[in-house]
């Protein structure tokens, strides 16, 4: 916002829309906002005016007003921000409900024109309820030579006066805000294309230069790809997964609770990197506890990443073996008389309670479970099955295998 009228816009909207919520029974209890006034562009472009219409020739009453258009348009948008938060009976009512006042934020506070005050924008804009989001630069100069003070209001007739002389030599501050707010708009979207144009030479650098594509087609079916691709992107299907929104697959309520727990891993990655001294305790617990062999168990394609994981990185020294069970290796043990295999029937599917029973009646005092799923039956399978689903914390003293599902 450059101007007055674009505060009252801005102003009028925020008390409007608590308004609404209130109206909706909604709470104002945690609603907080600002309106961002920015400062030192709107002398920028009033002093180059005030410079165009001096080139005609010396004008004192022109000369007087360079370096005065900022601060005073900033001190009246104060005052109207109080004639709308604290004295209106309008905001009454919502402040009653919680409602809090739209505080200013004065933005583009660092001094633009050397000529003047390194902490121009700082010491006359000092003020309740007011936030001054200085750069860097600014807020040093501030703390080395600034003088705090409550400023806002001083001068009030004066910063009147500015803007009746300014619009007596034809420069109107709301014309010069909607000027600055069209340039801001135009460089905002140069800016975002620039990125964006950046971005997409990036990525395309990449693709072309990935070693070993992989492309697949299927010859005959182009046309029907095509529209699927445009129906996913039609439904946002994307964003929407990434929200975790069952609607996409189900409308059956039942269905949509089911899909939504078995959407976990699309953040596992975030959720496990904040468990990762916890991993590293039960490994090493493991370890000393003399494990030899772990046995994940699982099913279809929740086996296949710990699979090729096991294939592909060894034991480290001193650490167990990982094996990995997939569902044909039960009817293979329960042909077997010898335990002779470092594999173990998954609880949580449906695996045969025959070879369940063999397995955990052998290893009843050397095996712990560790389970993902909630479909672990509530009562023992065996009841001579020791078996059991401790925390990481709490690892039984085993000497042949672990069991995780």
């Amino acid at each position: 916002m450059f101007s007055m009228k674009h505060y009252d816009t801005v102003a009028e909207a925020y008390i409007r829309g608590l308004e609404r919520r209130l109206k909706a029974g909604k709470s104002l209890a945690r609603i907080w906002s600002v309106a961002s006034v920015f400062v030192s562009r709107v002398e920028t472009l009033v002093d180059r005016k005030l410079e165009d219409k001096m080139k005609a020739g010396p004008n004192e009453a022109i000369a007087a007003l360079v370096g005065q258009s900022a601060v005073a348009n900033s001190k009246l948008i104060y005052q109207r921000y109080k004639e709308n938060f604290s004295k209106a009976n309008r905001f009454k009512a919502l402040r009653e409900k919680g409602g809090r006042s739209q505080w200013p934020l004065w933005a583009s506070t660092g001094t633009k024109n050397h000529n003047f005050s390194d902490v121009k924008y700082v010491e006359t804009l000092i003020g309740p309820d007011t936030v001054n989001t200085m750069p860097p630069a600014t807020m040093d100069a501030f703390r080395d030579h600034g003088k705090p003070r409550a400023s806002l209001e001083e001068n009030l007739d004066a910063a009147r006066d500015v803007v009746k002389r300014l619009a007596s030599v034809g420069i109107d501050l709301n014309d010069v805000g909607e000027e600055l707010q069209k340039e801001g708009v135009e460089s905002f979207a140069k800016s975002f294309e620039d990125l964006s144009a950046v971005i997409s030479g990036r990525r395309a650098a990449i693709i072309d230069g990935a070693l070993d594509k992989q492309t697949i087609s299927a010859p005959g079916y182009d046309s029907q790809i095509s529209s699927v691709y445009k129906d996913l992107e039609k439904a946002e299907f994307p964003a929407r997964l990434w929200r975790k929104d069952p609607t996409l697959w189900k409308k059956e309520p039942a269905h949509q609770e089911i899909i939504k727990n078995a959407l976990g891993w699309l953040n596992v990655p975030e959720l496990m990197y904040q468990r990762v001294a916890d991993l590293e305790s039960l490994a090493s617990e493991v370890r000393s506890a003399g494990f030899r062999d772990i046995v994940l168990l699982g099913m279809g394609g929740s086996s296949l990443c710990p699979e090729l994981f096991a294939k592909i990185f060894p034991s480290a020294p001193g650490f167990p073996k990982l094996h990995v069970l997939i569902p044909r290796c039960l009817k293979q043990f329960e042909r077997s008389s010898a335990i002779s295999i470092s594999l173990a029937p998954c609880l949580s599917f449906r695996a045969s309670p025959a070879a369940l029973s063999k397995l955990l009646s052998h290893y009843k005092r050397s095996s712990i479970a560790l389970s993902r799923s909630r479909r672990i039956p509530r009562e023992p399978i065996s009841s001579r099955s020791q078996t059991r689903a401790p925390s990481s914390r709490r690892l039984r003293r085993n000497r042949n295998f672990a069991a995780a599902s």
